[in-house]
């Protein structure tokens, strides 16, 4: 018997499926752009496997925490500013952007206790004057199906920190262990524990 040659390290095996099983997972192969049936299986594989590791509140986890708010309301920009600096351990990097008319829209990156990460995310979101937050957790490890760790590629980069300006006064800095490091050797700003020029800095200042 003849076909393709089995990946090494990979294991082929077969799965029984009804009609209507097997249409929706085709359905969702497509939807979620999968490169085949296997790659699609593979993902609920490990996306079953980071809600077991999450599970254990100690469980180190990374959060992207979204919160939507009208920068006129009465001290929220204030408000939210004190809050990142209660989580200023876990607070790894923050991004503003301005909506439409006077909607402004926080991105902030939470690494840490998968426990204390759903606190600060809760602390955050709940802060006077924010209208809408929903965040979302997941593993800060590769799961056991992410394959074998790659050779580092000429064009790979170091985790340092990393500054870019976009259109429209949106602005971005992340912090890697090395930059965080870095910057409290330096004692420049950056750090959100740092003062609060940080967040200026980190968000692009506030609206005039």
């Amino acid at each position: 018997m003849t076909g393709r040659a089995v990946p090494h390290g990979v294991v082929r095996t077969g799965i029984s499926l009804r009609p209507e099983e097997l249409a929706q997972l085709d359905r969702w192969v497509e939807l979620r752009n999968s490169a085949s049936r296997s790659e699609a299986i593979r993902f609920l594989i490990r996306r079953m496997e980071a809600e077991t590791v999450l599970s254990d509140s100690t469980t180190e986890a990374s959060g992207c925490l979204l919160v939507l708010y009208n920068h006129r309301a009465p001290n929220v920009q204030r408000r939210l500013t004190e809050a990142q600096h209660r989580w200023g351990d876990r607070l790894r990097s923050s991004m503003h952007v301005h909506l439409r008319d006077d909607a402004c829209l926080e991105v902030m990156v939470l690494i840490g206790p998968r426990g204390e990460i759903e606190r600060a995310a809760e602390d955050l979101r709940g802060v006077k004057g924010i209208q809408a937050g929903q965040y979302l957790l997941a593993p800060t490890r590769l799961s056991l199906g992410a394959g074998p760790a790659r050779r580092r590629s000429p064009g790979a980069h170091d985790h340092r920190v990393a500054v870019s300006q976009g259109r429209a006064g949106r602005s971005r800095r992340s912090f890697g262990r090395v930059g965080r490091a870095r910057h409290a050797a330096s004692g420049e700003p950056g750090d959100f524990r740092a003062g609060a020029g940080s967040r200026a800095a980190a968000t692009g200042g506030a609206h005039t």
